[in-house]
């Protein structure tokens, strides 16, 4: 009676195993596919796995266990490497992208004076001695002005990308020496003429 009842439980043991764990999972010779997360910063980046485009991060897939290439690319990066998925595990990879930042379009602003030899500077930036060509200026409205011993002036000159604006400043000119003749009041004397 005690075999019998050793029996039953070993036998209501197994059922219990088979149903909470089916022998697909025991016995199955089938690999489970692997789950493979990958993101990136910054994101849409394209992904490849064995070559074929699988899409762009972040992205979760499933893959066969076993040895696989995954390459990752943006405009300006490109990471290759091997990667092993297992089976029925979660593998997560995380990818800084580089970026190029686009180099920013500059513009010049071309300044004259008259008379020249005026002191010039741009947005409050000194930059030399008109005339100038002033270059290396983003692309929005600047500040010009010009300084010299009779006065200063000042314009506001909008530059665009890859251009030049050109502004001309007219100063007050330098009053040059009176011409004429003087005239002194005493008179002249020589030494040793016994004038006093």
């Amino acid at each position: 009676m005690a075999i019998l009842g050793g029996i039953a439980v070993v036998v209501g043991l197994g059922a219990f195993a088979i149903q909470r764990y089916p022998l697909r999972q025991w016995f199955s010779r089938e690999p489970q596919p692997g789950n493979l997360t990958i993101n990136t910063r910054p994101n849409n980046s394209e992904v490849l796995i064995d070559g074929v485009r699988r899409g762009a991060t972040p992205l979760t897939l499933a893959l066969t266990p076993g040895t696989h290439t995954i390459a990752i690319r943006n405009a300006s990066d490109e990471r290759i490497l091997p990667l092993t998925i297992a089976s029925a595990r979660r593998s997560v990879q995380y990818f800084e992208m580089k970026v190029d930042e686009p180099a920013l379009a500059v513009g010049r602003v071309s300044i004259v004076t008259d008379p020249p030899g005026a002191r010039v500077a741009v947005d409050g930036k000194a930059r030399g001695i008109s005339p100038i060509t002033s270059s290396d200026l983003v692309p929005a409205d600047h500040k010009v002005t010009v300084t010299s011993d009779t006065g200063s002036a000042e314009r506001t000159v909008t530059v665009a990308a890859g251009g030049t604006a050109s502004v001309m400043f007219s100063l007050p000119k330098v009053s040059g020496p009176v011409g004429g003749w003087l005239a002194g009041i005493g008179t002249l004397r020589r030494r040793g003429d016994g004038a006093r």
